[in-house]
């Protein structure tokens, strides 16, 4: 048993891992933009997941480990205030972690952390925009959607598609 892996390029599923052994996620050019790569792990020995986004999502993907876990009931909920804002797209919508939150505009997604929030108000030293990177990243509402029902599928399924 061990580790099962399951690995997307752009929000489609290509093969299962085990033991350890999993190809390099790079970025993959599609229609002149990068696309969110996900990568899905369960530890069968342990029962945890895992969830790995390229570097450009990384938060993306704590936010979804952190924050959201395997509470069906909150990704749920997230799934709701993604489709009430497509059908506002006018309005903002926010939900608020415990350290990572997540804004939803219409078609964009943003998550970042919440003291990221709090120090724009502050003047923030050069030195810190690195880390900034690090703390939030945007990207559409399909590839988000797909993210969260892959998860969801993943988690209910006990890490097996």
């Amino acid at each position: 048993m061990g580790i099962f892996r399951s690995v997307y390029f752009a929000g489609h599923h290509l093969s299962k891992y085990r033991d350890g052994v999993c190809d390099i996620l790079a970025p993959l050019w599609v229609g002149g933009v990068f696309t969110m790569e996900f990568e899905f792990i369960k530890n069968t020995l342990l029962g945890e997941y895992t969830v790995r986004c390229n570097m450009e999502h990384q938060i993306v993907g704590r936010w979804l480990q952190e924050e959201i876990g395997q509470d069906l009931a909150k990704l749920k909920h997230v799934l709701t205030l993604i489709d009430k804002a497509e059908q506002s797209p006018a309005q903002e919508f926010l939900w608020t972690g415990r350290e990572i939150s997540l804004l939803v505009q219409g078609d964009e997604i943003t998550v970042q952390e919440n003291a990221l929030a709090y120090e724009s108000e502050h003047e923030l030293e050069t030195d810190f925009a690195l880390y900034d990177s690090e703390s939030i990243a945007a990207c559409g509402r399909e590839d988000f959607v797909a993210l969260l029902t892959q998860w969801q599928s993943f988690i209910q399924n006990q890490g097996r598609f």
